[in-house]
């Protein structure tokens, strides 16, 4: 099996680089910026005193930190190590902690003070002050080897069960990164990258760390100041940041509070966007205020971004793209168990082959699930899409929030989209709503333009002119916000257990 070390590589690929800016990150009181050097030393550290207390290869170390540089320095040092660090978000509670340690048999947790509520008293548990403070200096100790196969890092996401579940990355991961890197990032090392996410998400990971440090660039990002939408367009025209990457629902913040700076962001070559569906007047506004292009993506956690517009596939509003290239991607059927391509036009789920480089080892302690994603040689994640004959694909939403009525399969997505096209809609998510025991109806939950005036009335005859009748909504409730994660996705489970039962 091929020796390999996900952070090795990147450590390499940088070694004629080592005194260029790698990161400058931003809060609220301070601005630091690191070279890459600066980095690889503290990654190394790290992995020496995970080394020096005796820990192996595949154990596995929750990281429990607010997001600032040191989930960088964990996150890499430990799969230098060849431990498998668990990256968590800031907002989970004591009991979803409870679950993550109990179900990946966790040996070890890296914290920051008054940063831990919960743990069990058999866990090792590493302050990150006392790792740097008392193990500054490096020890040269042997680093394990590691293969192509080995697990590199482990993510918890919610499951169709609505337990989390853990997903396994292999080493090899960031080699399936680089048609990501080619095809939707376009990166160099010239680029400046500016993030908008929290350090612990995966989508920060990703793209805002491993895709910029793999090519040799600068990457930006920032802490607890992302609450305000008005500092983006500020830190690219001060920093000149070349690439932006962030979720649809910042872009329409960032519209609403700044419009007029969006105008002047003359060092960005373009922007990038995924985590959910971008709406065609939100890419219309955002690319006309900035006369610069935006590549969309959609991916999963299973295998991260891997369809894609780009440089070398032009956007078509509405499409998230193409499949990147070299990667082995097809829409089979949703009514049998055949893995051949349905017809153009066609929706079924996306596949994706098990050979990706990128996609995962699997799930932890969930053979029963892997069974059901697996047609033969295909991974199957759940999403929905049909491909037209030019090949770019148009996502229909995922196959288990798919709703049944009147015996028909309606995606919220198609629901979603049109009422993003009326004009005194901001924003719109659409659910079934359980009524009572026996019946539930599709429900298109709205936030309007301020300024703007619209009653249920004028929305359900807007979709009854542009909808079959089937896939109208038959309740629209209005709303000031919407329930989100820390990624600025709509929860819809939230409105579910909101509404349900309640109408």
């Amino acid at each position: 099996m091929e020796k390999f070390n996900l952070t090795r590589y990147i450590i390499e690929k940088n070694q004629n680089n080592l005194q260029k800016t790698a990161l400058i990150f931003i809060d609220e009181d301070f601005i630091k910026k690191y070279t890459y050097k600066e980095i690889f030393e503290k990654i190394q550290i790290v992995a020496q005193f995970l080394i020096s207390k005796g820990h192996h290869k595949k154990e596995k170390i929750l990281l429990r930190l607010p997001s600032n540089p040191y989930n960088i320095f964990c996150f890499f040092g430990c799969i230098l190590a060849g431990v498998v660090p668990i990256p968590v978000s800031r907002m989970l509670t004591e009991k979803e902690i409870e679950f993550i340690l109990h179900d990946s048999n966790c040996n070890a947790i890296i914290y920051q003070k008054n940063f831990l509520n919960y743990y069990p008293k058999h866990i090792q548990l590493y302050e990150i002050q006392e790792i740097f403070s008392n193990f500054s200096t490096l020890n040269n100790l042997s680093e394990p080897e590691t293969n192509a196969e080995d697990p590199a890092f482990l993510i918890y996401t919610s499951g169709t069960t609505s337990i989390p579940k853990g997903v396994i990355h292999a080493q090899r991961n960031i080699l399936g990164r680089i048609p990501i890197q080619k095809e939707w990032l376009d990166i160099h090392p010239e680029d400046i990258l500016l993030h908008s996410g929290e350090l612990n998400w995966t989508y920060t990971l990703g793209v805002g760390v491993m895709d910029v440090f793999a090519n040799q660039a600068t990457s930006i990002l920032v802490g607890n100041i992302r609450k305000d939408p008005s500092i983006w367009t500020k830190i690219i025209q001060t920093y000149g940041a070349t690439i932006f990457a962030t979720v649809p629902s910042l872009y329409r913040r960032i519209i609403k509070y700044s419009e007029s700076e969006v105008k002047h962001l003359t060092s960005l070559r373009h922007s990038l966007t995924a985590g959910e569906a971008l709406h065609p007047e939100l890419y219309k506004t955002w690319t006309n205020l900035t006369e610069k292009p935006m590549y969309e993506a959609l991916g999963m956690s299973e295998i991260s971004t891997y369809i894609s517009s780009g440089p070398t596939v032009p956007t078509k509003i509405g499409s998230p793209g193409k499949p990147q290239k070299n990667r082995l991607v097809r829409i089979i059927s949703t009514m049998d168990s055949s893995t051949e391509d349905v017809k153009p036009y066609e929706t079924g789920l996306i596949a994706v082959h098990k050979s990706d480089p990128g996609l995962m080892l699997g799930y932890h302690n969930r053979p029963e699930e892997e069974k059901e994603i697996f047609r033969e040689d295909w991974f199957i994640g759940g999403d929905l899409a049909y491909k037209d004959s030019e090949g770019y694909y148009w996502f229909m939403g995922r196959n288990n929030e798919i709703i049944k009525s009147f015996g028909y399969r309606v995606s919220p997505l198609e629901i979603e989209n049109l009422l993003h096209h009326h004009p005194f809609v901001l924003e719109a998510a659409v659910c079934e709503i359980q009524k009572d025991q026996w019946m539930s109806f599709i429900v298109a939950f709205v936030i309007k333009k301020e300024g703007t005036t619209l009653t249920e009335k004028e929305i359900l005859d807007y979709c009854k002119i542009n909808l079959a009748e089937y896939k109208c909504p038959k309740k629209v409730i209005f709303l000031k916000e919407f329930p989100r994660n820390l990624a600025g996705k709509i929860l819809k489970k939230d409105l579910k257990k909101e509404f349900d039962f309640k109408i």
